[in-house]
């Protein structure tokens, strides 16, 4: 694989900040989630990222803790008809103190593990604020544009990443990636089709 350039150390600095978060705002969930989209449409676009493994490990890691948080806000908003295990992170899995958050919104648990909350944004559109299912209807559309964007980069990447042979020595660390990957594209997929108003 080739060596990265200077245009993946932006998505690795995002990585921290999304695995340091046990409560979260909706709001701040839509920001970082812009950033490290915008982030991985220019590693897409670069021959070198795009095929470099720091790249593929910290873009997997990332992708997991996404879904978690997108998990989150399903949960907070009631947008999905079924609740989700989120994803575990296979390569920097560790325990964590229980969590809990205001608006009603809980932590799932699972082998010691705690994942995000999201605590409610103020909704609103345009300078009118919105509330109940108006906010509820908002959220809904702003989560379903995230996921679709996350799923089409996700897709674009793996195809480059894995497609052609691209990746000729497979070790124990790259097939938990690709296993990792397309777990987390398979989940997302249920995540989307499970989104409702």
């Amino acid at each position: 694989m080739n060596q990265p350039c200077s245009c993946s150390f932006s998505a690795f600095e995002a990585v921290p900040e999304l695995q340091k978060q046990t409560q979260i705002d909706f709001e701040s969930i839509l920001r970082v989630s812009t950033r490290v989209s915008d982030q991985w449409a220019e590693i897409i676009g670069c021959e070198r990222c795009r095929t470099d493994f720091t790249t593929l490990v910290i873009i997997t890691t990332a992708a997991e803790r996404l879904l978690t948080l997108y998990t989150a806000v399903c949960k907070a908003y009631g947008l999905s008809e079924k609740q989700f295990d989120p994803p575990g992170n296979r390569l920097d899995a560790h325990p964590h103190e229980s969590t809990s958050s205001a608006e009603g919104a809980t932590a799932t648990t699972q082998t010691g593990t705690t994942y995000p909350v999201c605590a409610h944004s103020m909704m609103k559109f345009g300078k009118l604020s919105l509330e109940g299912d108006d906010a509820r209807l908002l959220a809904h559309v702003l989560l379903s544009r995230s996921l679709v964007r996350l799923g089409e980069l996700l897709e674009s990447y793996t195809c480059l990443a894995f497609g052609d042979n691209t990746i000729t020595s497979k070790d124990d660390v790259v097939v938990a990636c690709e296993s990792s990957l397309v777990e987390t594209m398979e989940k997302l997929t249920l995540l989307v089709a499970q989104v409702k108003i």
